[in-house]
């Protein structure tokens, strides 16, 4: 990791600054515009409506900034065919990459995906921005790396809104690193669902192979969902590893009705001072997800909760009573505990990217 930010500060240095103004209303022209850039510029998306149909590439240190989240929007073109990702972002030719002010518009119909950042993308900020109606993800983390998503506006993306994947083994060797800057953060946003095309299978955050992430200061409201809000997967599907960390605190999350607030199938962290009101079956629910079948391994079995704190969260003014559904794998005592960590310290809020120049 650290000879690929050397490598990158090496082939951009910002000494100077300028502005590129988008001029048509196609993703072709933002296109061309991103190629003039130089590191450090930025790109801005005057207000109306712009059309893609292939995705826009981000391949060097530079902001893409619109006119704002109502204002300057990002459709996809009607006649494109198959899986369309607005904006992918390079992490091994950037970093300090920023996406902000304007919304990312998709029709559940056909497979519109947001922001695909990739190759370790670190430091990178997607903000203020709106995501709605977008299919597979709105903003989709891969491959490990580093940065923020705040302040943004989520409605009825499906089935998640933003996912995150790690390195697989890589991470599961490093071993634990919660309170540190090495994650995705996902904070102050505010995320709904209700109508989309399967209520059994939707998820504001879910991640996977490894992945570390944050999700705090977050607002939820949902309507009737028969899946759950939050998610972290264990040791299953075509991934070779599960989710290594996550840290989930100073969220509200609402729902008319949601089998869970929160789901965590593996991996370890911090669940804290959550608030839950509505109606949910298991506001906070453990399993262990497996290939053999979810709980049928032996314990321990791999990737599954071995270190997870939890305390201060409540249920309609009532403290959380925690479900397990895998209790000879999952152990209070053991594998959970209902008390705050004794080491752990939450990394800085807001989180230092925030404070990029508006």
């Amino acid at each position: 990791m650290f000879r690929m930010v050397t490598l990158s500060l090496l082939i951009c240095t910002v000494v100077n600054s300028d502005v590129i103004t988008v001029s048509g209303n196609r993703g072709k022209d933002i296109q061309i515009a991103l190629n003039m850039a130089s590191c450090g510029d930025t790109v801005h998306i005057p207000q109306g409506d712009y059309f893609f149909d292939r995705s826009v590439v981000v391949e060097k240190r530079v902001s893409v900034i619109g006119s704002g989240k109502e204002k300057t929007k990002i459709y996809r073109k009607n006649n494109v065919a198959g899986l369309l990702w607005l904006f992918r972002i390079n992490g091994n030719k950037s970093d300090h990459v920023r996406i902000s002010g304007m919304a990312l518009l998709g029709d559940l119909s056909e497979v519109t995906s947001g922001i695909l950042l990739e190759n370790e993308s670190e430091n990178f900020r997607v903000d203020n921005c709106t995501f709605k109606h977008l299919s597979r993800r709105a903003v989709k983390v891969k491959d490990g790396g580093k940065g923020v998503i705040d302040n943004n506006i989520f409605i009825d993306n499906w089935p998640t809104a933003v996912v995150v994947y790690g390195r697989g083994e890589k991470e599961w060797e490093r071993g634990l690193s919660l309170g540190s800057e090495n994650a995705v953060f996902v904070e102050d946003n505010y995320f709904e669902q209700g109508d989309v095309p399967n209520k059994s299978m939707a998820h504001h955050v879910a991640s996977n192979n490894g992945s570390k992430y944050v999700f705090r200061y977050n607002v939820i409201n949902d309507q009737k969902m028969a899946s759950h809000a939050v998610d972290a997967h264990g040791n299953k599907f075509y991934w070779p590893r599960g989710s290594r960390s996550y840290e989930i605190y100073g969220n509200r999350i609402n729902a008319v009705h949601r089998w869970a607030g929160i789901n965590i199938r593996g991996g370890d962290g911090v669940i804290f001072n959550n608030r839950f009101f509505g109606s949910f079956v298991s506001p906070i629910h453990l399993m262990h997800e497996c290939r053999e079948g979810d709980g049928e391994c032996e314990y321990p079995c791999i990737d599954q909760i071995r270190e997870l704190y939890m305390w201060d969260n409540w249920y309609n003014e009532k403290r959380v009573d925690v479900y397990v559904r895998h209790k000879h794998l999952i152990r209070q005592g053991r594998d959970y505990l209902l008390y705050e960590h004794p080491e752990y310290r939450p990394f800085e809020y807001p989180h230092p990217l925030t404070r990029q120049k508006k």
